[in-house]
């Protein structure tokens, strides 16, 4: 291994990386929890409000 691949090997985890890691975790879990609340919504709610109100008397 010669020095310039290390040094790209240094530069790649020293910087892409953590990068990389923080814009995936600042954005992964919200679209993550959007996309699940949306489906959430749209197919559970109409059947939990189903139930609800039957079992009202």
């Amino acid at each position: 291994m010669d020095s310039s691949t290390l040094l790209d090997n240094l530069m790649f985890w020293g910087i892409f990386l953590p990068v990389f890691w923080l814009v995936w975790k600042s954005h992964a879990p919200r679209l993550w929890f959007g996309a699940y609340w949306t489906l959430f919504q749209r197919n559970l709610m109409p059947i939990l409000r189903m139930t609800l109100s039957r079992q009202r008397p």
